[in-house]
């Protein structure tokens, strides 16, 4: 075979000249492209320069993982190293996205093929936009910007076609972007999906503020913070809330199984993977962990300290905490359940005040737990401290969501006010959370009673009289029978 000796390589997808003085940077899987200058057609030659593919294309581009892209009578398609077509040349334009997928385009409309040309997504975009992580491709169906979706490598759609674009991929879970042109400055919404398993809840939540991801460990570990409306909320890999909105001011810095929380009315300190304050928020600024310490900055100093709470550099003297009121920067929550449990006691012998006195402390030792301010309320509910009453149940509902009985205490704060319906919206909530309660029951039989609405008074007194309450069932006998 005759050994040709090129002087000039011209290909549309190289970014070099072959000149023949660098043949070894122009060889692509040990194939290079050469042009027969009196016929303008493109072929290829081996690292031996012999011709092993005729020179019969109108273009040819470089070799990539055994195959490549050329153009015949205005058409692409792909061949291999042997020559062989491997998708027919009837394309209008090929590009080559990653591993053995190809963009293909007909008729103005995108789909991919891999090199064995298997449709992996039929002729119906306006573009694919990229291949992520060899595993999910970017999608734009429509000319209009905010139709983009993620395919995945069987040709199944695995997003909504709703977006402006994908903002990251971290495994199989997907951040995408959704762009507000109509509002100035530009809005950006994110939503969060489970590209492997459709039935994941976190496919069904909604658009929020931002996303991120806290941690870049294996699935089962994988965090993510969602914002909204200036709020912090944390979720684990199956959409359940770890740590709720509104639970913190906001939410940062996750490293070494920590958070940096920012507690309203407070400062920063820090939470553990569940969300439980551990470390005071006492501090200006409560930077992220890394091999077990963290830089803080309490007032005017700055140091570091540990996990449990220990300053282990740069520490301040014992006078200057001491002048600052500052025992330790660590949640004891020994003294914290020994100050919960005098409290309960002083309320029980109806000494409220001295109680209230008490919760208060147990608040400053760990401000972000709900009990102290649960408890708090009912000794202010006892005393007709309505107004007070009612903010400790806020709080109380702020730092856990579930727990009923402070929605059924902060009903009764409601009924005591004439709230009725604000009483019943309260009542019910708590039935929810413990539909085994037949108090609850019975505070929404009497005030539909009083709203007039005997049929819901009686449904829920039937309710409590079937949980067992014999006064309910007389009750019900007499004025629903």
């Amino acid at each position: 075979m005759a050994i040709l000796i090129p002087t000039i390589f011209l290909g549309l997808l190289s970014s070099c000249d072959w000149t023949g003085q660098d043949k070894k940077s122009q060889f692509q899987n040990g194939m290079a492209i050469v042009k027969d200058f009196s016929t303008g057609k493109y072929g290829y030659v081996n690292n031996s320069q012999e011709l092993v593919i005729e020179k019969k294309y109108d273009w040819a581009g470089t070799f990539y993982d055994g195959f490549a892209i050329v153009r015949l009578n205005q058409k692409e398609g792909l061949i291999d190293k042997e020559g062989q077509i491997a998708i027919p040349i009837e394309y209008e334009n090929l590009v080559h996205l990653e591993n053995e997928f190809f963009e293909v385009k007909d008729d103005g409309k995108a789909g991919v093929f891999n090199a064995s040309n298997q449709e992996i997504i039929p002729t119906i975009a306006y573009n694919i936009v990229k291949l992520h992580n060899g595993k999910y491709f970017e999608v734009r169906l429509d000319e209009e910007k905010k139709s983009t979706c993620l395919f995945n490598t069987k040709g199944e759609q695995v997003t909504d076609a709703k977006f402006s674009c994908v903002n990251r991929i971290v495994g199989n879970y997907a951040i995408m972007n959704k762009e507000d042109m109509y509002k100035y400055p530009t809005k950006l919404a994110y939503k969060l999906y489970d590209l492997e398993n459709t039935n994941n809840k976190i496919n069904n939540l909604q658009f929020y503020d931002d996303i991120m991801t806290l941690n870049g460990s294996n699935k089962n570990e994988l965090l993510f913070k969602i914002s909204l409306k200036g709020h912090d909320a944390v979720i684990d890999y199956l959409g359940n809330f770890v740590i709720p909105f509104d639970k913190y001011e906001s939410i940062s810095n996750y490293g070494e199984g920590l958070y940096s929380v920012w507690v309203e009315g407070m400062q920063s300190g820090y939470a553990d993977r569940n969300g439980n304050l551990i470390i005071k928020p006492i501090f200006k600024k409560a930077e992220r962990f890394s091999n077990g310490k963290a830089k803080v900055t309490l007032k005017e100093k700055t140091f570091y300290i540990d996990k449990s709470g220990n300053c282990i550099t740069d520490c301040p003297t014992q006078k200057w905490l001491n002048f600052h009121n500052i025992s330790s920067f660590k949640i004891d929550s020994s003294f914290y359940s020994q100050l919960i449990k005098k409290g309960l006691l002083e309320s029980k012998q109806e000494d409220y005040l001295t109680s209230i006195a008490t919760f208060t402390i147990a608040m400053e030792e760990n401000p972000g737990d709900y009990l102290a301010y649960h408890n708090r309320g009912l000794s202010y509910l006892m005393i007709n401290e309505l107004d007070k009453a009612e903010e400790d149940f806020d709080r109380s509902l702020q730092y856990n969501s579930t727990y009923s009985a402070s929605y059924y205490l902060r009903g009764n704060v409601h009924q005591r006010r004439g709230s009725f319906y604000s009483a019943i919206s309260d009542f019910e909530k708590a039935i929810k959370l413990n539909p085994h309660n037949t108090d609850s029951y019975m505070k929404c039989a009497i005030l539909y009673g009083k709203k007039g609405n005997t049929e819901k008074s009686c449904e829920y007194i039937k309710k409590a009289c079937e949980l067992g309450d014999y006064k309910a069932c007389t009750g019900y006998s007499r004025l629903c029978e």
